[in-house]
């Protein structure tokens, strides 16, 4: 039920990001359109809850990013062995390899490379883990919207 639900949510949202993008494309005034544009930053999702990781990705994909699933963190690592990417959104505790070792690699493999986690122990952890694991922003679980999106877009700024 969760994940249906969840399902539910998602495309929900997909159809109201999809409707207000429609909007403010329709509302720009002499926007001009490159045929040569940027590849979009690709946002690696580490998520090992099957609701959460579609809405996040769903989210990205939405925001012109390009998404990259991951339900473990071992999944991840295997992933990172081989391609570069711009952020890592992970959760912190998942079985096997935690979001921690996942920052860990994803820093050493991507060295400019942004971190984001979103967690439901978020309580549970420090500045100073935080800082020493090079994680650039931590958000609660569960999260809101508008919130997590200004964090990827700023992360990726920077």
């Amino acid at each position: 039920e969760e994940v249906a639900g969840m399902r539910l949510l998602a495309d929900c949202l997909a159809l109201e990001m999809q409707r207000l993008h429609w909007y403010e494309k329709t509302q720009q005034a002499g926007g001009t359109h490159s045929s040569h544009a940027a590849a979009p930053p690709t946002i690696l999702i580490v998520e090992d809850s099957e609701g959460v990781r579609m809405l996040l990705e769903t989210l990205i994909r939405l925001e012109g990013y390009e998404p990259v699933v991951c339900e473990s963190g071992m999944e991840a690592l295997t992933f990172l062995e081989a391609h570069p990417v711009d952020l890592v959104i992970t959760d912190l505790r998942m079985p096997e390899v935690s979001g921690w070792e996942v920052a860990r690699y994803a820093k050493k493999r991507c060295p400019g490379v942004r971190l984001l986690v979103v967690t439901a122990s978020l309580h549970e952890v420090s500045r100073e883990q935080l800082r020493e694991s090079q994680i650039d922003l931590a958000l609660p679980k569960p999260f809101a919207i508008a919130p997590l999106m200004t964090a990827v877009s700023t992360l990726l700024r920077k």
